[in-house]
């Protein structure tokens, strides 16, 4: 049973911090690209994946 201790004592909160770089960046990128007229498909891609639909929204 000890590993269970081990899983459960971690802080998945770290995920977050680094999800949000990556969204905040790619979101950058992708401002910056549109407004010189460009795009880029994975950063495109990326920054679709950060919107994620709120489940008490109607």
């Amino acid at each position: 049973m000890k590993h269970i201790t081990l899983v459960t004592k971690r802080n998945p909160r770290q995920a977050d911090d680094w999800q949000d770089f990556v969204c905040i960046f790619a979101n950058l990128l992708k401002t910056l690209l549109g407004s010189f007229g460009g795009a880029s498909p994975l950063i495109q891609w990326i920054d679709g994946k950060c919107d994620l639909p709120d489940p008490n929204a109607e």
